[in-house]
């Protein structure tokens, strides 16, 4: 993950008391969500979505320019509202990427997590193609993105099984025939009887 420097001029400061008299995200009357103008813009499928949003939110674009764009990407649905279905459904079905990967990256991660990882690139390649078969006009890095995601994801189908326990000790995680190793010392477990007449 890259860390991205926010200038200034990129975006407006609102601090805890503006955003609590304009009820970006607490109402003044019960400090509950209802009623705020998050609850009113929020429609995210996805938990990266809805920090997006907050964020959006919290500090507000001052620069013409990007904020434009994000306007022209709004339009670009709202006059393909199939399109704008169809990328729901498919983001309903992505995890919080940013956490899975954070797990992965202190080693706190399970089997589970890597199955979810491979599950969620092949979504987000879905939402690319989908975007890229209906003439999409945005920068989406697509092809670089694509063959990093399917390569994450080919590299867990290949040597995770499809449903793998929660726990990293439980074994029996590896697909039969990824390592002829890990092949060999299984049958010796579970044939030791006939390895032994042998």
């Amino acid at each position: 993950l890259d860390i991205e420097v926010l200038h200034d001029n990129q975006g407006l400061y609102l601090d805890a008391s503006t955003l609590k008299n304009l009820e970006i995200f607490h109402n003044l009357s019960s400090g509950g969500s209802q009623y705020t103008l998050l609850s009113v813009l929020d429609r995210t499928k996805t938990a990266q979505g809805g920090r997006t949003l907050r964020s959006w939110l919290q500090n507000p674009l001052r620069s013409l320019e990007p904020l434009q764009e994000r306007q022209e990407k709004i339009l670009w649905f709202c006059e393909r509202f199939s399109s704008l279905k169809e990328c729901r459904r498919i983001l309903s079905k992505v995890l919080d990427l940013p956490r899975l990967t954070g797990r992965l990256a202190m080693k706190k991660a399970h089997p589970k997590d890597l199955a979810a990882l491979s599950s969620t690139c092949g979504q987000i390649v879905l939402v690319f193609n989908h975007l890229l078969s209906e003439n999409w006009i945005f920068s989406l890095n697509s092809q670089e993105n694509i063959s990093l995601l399917q390569r994450i994801q080919s590299k867990i189908q290949t040597v995770l099984i499809d449903d793998p326990p929660i726990q990293l000790g439980s074994g029996g995680l590896i697909r039969e025939g990824h390592s002829q190793e890990l092949d060999h010392l299984r049958a010796l477990k579970n044939n030791a009887r006939d390895v032994l007449e042998e």
